[in-house]
């Protein structure tokens, strides 16, 4: 079992499972030439598949962690941070001289990455870490990140009853590399960052943060009941063309010249809390010439208008490959009915010919006969 799905197991009993979230790849980006005195920070992300952000009942990240390798004789890690979305340690096993990164989710999580139930993560975790570069011994250094793991849980699942078997553990290689080159700097330091990672556990409070999500739970739902689940248009305009629009009907088609390539659309909803998105409209062709308004409700939840906007020269294509399946569509009958014409002359042909066989021998034997 890799090293970072032990260390989370030291404070949580979590069982890894096979589920459908899988770790996708995982990345360092960040400056590549520093000199000695400088803070480098570098992104550290790690990109999933298989998380449904759009469902209410989908599974959401509650921590993530993973290894993280550096020569600590030159480098010390003096900051941690992300959008929000969670709060980080560094440890430092001097057992085995290997840090680990550990991060639990914050009530701070920008709406862009929390799950359809607005409570849990949905997103691929992000963090910053921030470097002191404290000598140049080494003309370059690297540093590397391994061993990924994540713990999913289920809002449902969330209550007072919450135990260790209700958390999936995810855990996948994800080996990263990030390479700095070192300078010599003229500048000396009289004050240098201190390192902030920790020689002890990570003090990672898990009953605290199950705590904190099972009142955000309540909290989000009373907020749901309120909130209104109107997600339809008032109305629908596309500006040089003339529809029969409808509230509750979803599906619309015009004809626009060959050189158009874009819709000017004005949109209203019914509820003035619904938001609402037009996807396509500024680009016809690369959308395969539909535009999609995409309403979300006051409560989450959504739905599609769509205009299918079909140039002249289209249309007679279609017109014109209409005619030729129906004219294939004739032939093909036709000729049907000749191949079974022809096997219907075939066939009697042949009996006519049989009886006459027949016939002939009868005739032949009583010839004989005589």
């Amino acid at each position: 079992m890799k090293k970072i799905v032990v260390i989370l197991l030291l404070f949580s009993l979590f069982i890894p499972v096979n589920a459908a979230v899988t770790v996708k790849s995982t990345s360092i980006t960040g400056n590549e030439k520093v000199k000695v005195g400088d803070k480098v920070k570098l992104t550290f992300k790690i990109n999933f598949s298989g998380i449904d952000k759009t469902s209410q009942t989908a599974d959401g990240i509650l921590f993530a962690g993973f290894m993280l390798d550096y020569d600590d004789s030159i480098l010390d890690i003096v900051e941690v941070s992300s959008d929000g979305s969670f709060e980080s340690e560094v440890y430092k096993d001097d057992e085995t001289n290997e840090y680990a990164v550990l991060s639990v989710i914050t009530d701070g999580i920008p709406s862009r990455s929390r799950c359809a139930n607005s409570v849990l993560y949905c997103d691929d975790y992000s963090i910053d870490i921030t470097f002191y570069v404290k000598n140049a011994k080494e003309y370059d250094t690297s540093i590397s990140m391994s061993d990924v793991g994540i713990a999913l849980v289920n809002l449902k699942d969330i209550d007072e009853n919450f135990s260790e078997d209700d958390v999936k553990l995810i855990e996948g290689k994800g080996d990263s590399y990030h390479r700095i080159e070192i300078e010599e700097s003229n500048t000396k330091v009289t004050n240098p960052p201190k390192s902030i990672v920790e020689d002890k556990k990570p003090d990672i409070n898990i009953e605290n943060t199950i705590t904190n999500l099972e009142t955000e739970k309540e909290t989000s739902s009373k907020k749901k009941d309120n909130e209104s689940s109107n997600n339809n248009l008032k109305s629908l305009e596309i500006e040089g063309y003339e529809i029969d629009f409808k509230s509750s009907e979803k599906f619309y088609d015009i004809i626009i010249p060959n050189d158009v390539n874009s819709l000017d659309i004005k949109v209203e909803t019914e509820d003035s809390k619904a938001t609402y998105e037009v996807i396509g409209a500024t680009d016809l062709s690369k959308n395969n010439h539909k535009v999609v308004i995409e309403v979300t409700a006051e409560n989450g939840e959504k739905s599609k208008y769509t205009i299918s906007a079909k140039t002249e020269e289209m249309i007679a294509k279609t017109d014109k490959e209409e005619v030729k399946k129906e004219k294939f569509k004739l032939e093909k009958k036709y000729l049907i009915i000749g191949g079974i014409i022809l096997g219907g002359i075939i066939l009697i042909a042949l009996i006519i010919f049989i009886i006459i066989k027949i016939r002939d021998r009868k005739l032949e034997k009583g010839l004989k006969n005589l």
